[in-house]
């Protein structure tokens, strides 16, 4: 089994997982709560997409055009991709504790945003690793 695939599964299974305690930390707050995040959270739903979707096609686009180029690539995009997760984890960390949001849902909450950057990161290694031969 390639790398690169192997990645692509660990990927997958963060996010599943992920998912899995994310639906699992609804059962900490109340009703009127998940009112509160939902309204809370309405742009942010509507448009962090849109840096995520810039850098996956730029990503894709130059990793096959510039061949010659591709771990630079590699790094500046996954630095990139890293960078974005992070900032808007930590934006919504920051909006969770503005509007009071249940310590134990804030805490599931974010163990489920960890896991999926732990995947990407190893994503990103692995994928490394195959491109330059490490």
């Amino acid at each position: 089994m390639s790398l690169d695939l192997i990645g692509i599964l660990i990927l997958f299974a963060a996010v599943i997982l992920s998912r899995m305690i994310s639906e699992r930390a609804n059962r900490y707050i109340s009703n009127d709560e998940k009112i509160k995040f939902v309204d809370s959270f309405s742009n942010i739903r509507k448009y962090s997409l849109i840096p995520l979707a810039i850098i996956l096609v730029l990503f894709f686009i130059t990793y096959r055009y510039l061949q010659k180029y591709q771990a630079v690539m590699l790094v500046i995009y996954f630095s990139l991709l890293i960078s974005y997760v992070v900032i808007l984890n930590l934006w919504i960390y920051f909006r969770l504790k503005k509007i009071e949001i249940n310590r134990m849902y804030l805490r599931q909450y974010l163990i489920s945003r960890a896991i999926p950057l732990v995947g990407i990161i190893i994503f990103a290694v692995l994928l490394a690793v195959k491109t330059l031969g490490i």
